[in-house]
């Protein structure tokens, strides 16, 4: 055989692996949000406190919003934001195809917003000082109250700006009451924070009170940017190990993409 020959066919195998590399990491099967509950080995338990761990711009927000209109399906829920204006977050649902204008005509949503100027949360009532932790744990309880012992979401979304503000202690305590009275409720809490972006001390006794952590992160490479979702743990689970890639798709809201086997 001539070494042209030799040449070409080790060129053509080279190719062809590199496409084959590039189709398995690009090309992949998508999957509907329900797919959570795998990754999670089910539903979360009732009474759970799960951490959303992520930086800004990871889908961090993007999952929990995901998650809250999944429990708004034969449930109630409740969004403290912090890192979002009402306004915007109904938008982006609305997007993503979720029905949250609805569901808070309906009152099985409520929203606290604590960015605007006129922070307000249920039947438009005016709230005093958002980094007033004992008036909006006050506000948050009365929300709750009018679920009426139904199943229920709790939102905190995040809790950065108050760390950022406040005595990380007093934040701690106050994320401690909310955890207290959910697991009480038997409903769920998602805490959206970025252990990367708080002191380790703060962060384990943060990562100490939940029942579960799911990681979302950002990657770049080449121009691309991807985002993905690890669950670390849930308690009391066994889970697979596996690191699943998202987008937030318009009209179809989270969608992961699973790598073809």
């Amino acid at each position: 055989m001539e070494l042209s020959t030799i040449i070409g066919l080790a060129l053509a195998v080279a190719v062809g692996v590199l496409v084959y590399g590039v189709g398995r990491r690009w090309v992949t099967i998508p999957q509907g949000f329900n797919y959570i509950d795998y990754l999670t080995g089910g539903a979360f338990p009732e009474g759970s406190v799960i951490m959303l761990d992520g930086d800004a711009a990871s889908g961090r927000s993007d999952i929990a919003q995901a998650m809250l209109n999944k429990m708004l399906s034969g449930g109630k829920a409740l969004a403290v934001l912090y890192d979002i204006q009402a306004d915007e977050y109904f938008r982006r649902a609305e997007r993503n195809g979720y029905s949250f204008p609805r569901a808070r005509d309906a009152t099985d949503l409520v929203i606290i917003d604590c960015l605007s100027p006129l922070m307000k949360g249920s039947e438009n009532e005016l709230l005093r000082d958002p980094y007033n932790l004992t008036y909006v744990n006050i506000a948050i309880n009365d929300d709750l109250n009018r679920f009426k012992g139904k199943r229920y979401v709790l939102v905190l979304d995040s809790v950065l700006p108050l760390l950022n503000r406040l005595s990380p202690n007093m934040v701690i305590d106050f994320i401690q009451a909310l955890s207290l009275r959910v697991r009480d409720d038997r409903g769920i809490f998602l805490l959206c924070s970025a252990s990367q972006s708080i002191g380790a001390e703060h962060a384990n006794r943060m990562a100490s009170m939940v029942d579960g952590v799911i990681e979302t992160r950002s990657h770049h490479s080449f121009g691309w940017s991807r985002k993905s979702l690890t669950v670390k743990w849930i308690r009391d689970r066994k889970l697979p190990t596996l690191s699943v890639r998202f987008d937030s798709v318009v009209d179809k809201g989270i969608v992961f993409r699973l790598a073809p086997r």
